[in-house]
């Protein structure tokens, strides 16, 4: 597992609270809104879509604003399978689908207590932020 994931997990076990609320995009595409709120300061506000069907897919745009000091990725855009990001896991799934979902890897959401599912694809994007913050625009497909 590469270090952002390694990350993301140990943020996901002291995140505080997460909020959702369903919306229908048509085209058979549900679009839930999210906001994760951790306690180190970060936030991360989404979209979960998911598309049914023919050309289904299931993606989440998040944008969250961290402390500079949160992970240290500098300023630059990233695959989310870089050596330097090396993989991805949604706040939305972790804290909104039962780790024995199977969906989730089981040995590694089993051990942690919430669900695990790495992103197939995506890109990260690194801003400078205001007041020493890094902003975080992540778009993932699972």
């Amino acid at each position: 597992m590469g270090s952002v994931v390694r990350h993301s997990i140990a943020l996901a076990l002291v995140a505080v609270f997460l909020s959702v609320g369903v919306a229908f995009a048509g085209h058979g595409a549900t679009v839930t809104h999210f906001t994760a709120l951790y306690p180190e300061g970060g936030v991360c506000k989404g979209e979960r879509i998911v598309k049914d069907g023919h050309n289904g897919f299931v993606k989440d745009i998040e944008r969250c604003v961290q402390p500079a000091d949160f992970f240290p990725l500098e300023p630059g855009r990233y695959s989310l399978w870089s050596d330097e990001v090396g993989g991805w896991f949604s706040d939305y799934e972790a804290f909104s689908v039962d780790p024995t979902d199977p969906i989730c890897l089981q040995d590694i959401s089993a051990h942690l207590g919430f669900c695990v599912r790495i992103a197939v694809s995506g890109t990260l994007e690194v801003t400078k932020g205001p007041h020493k913050t890094k902003i975080w625009h992540i778009i993932a497909y699972y």
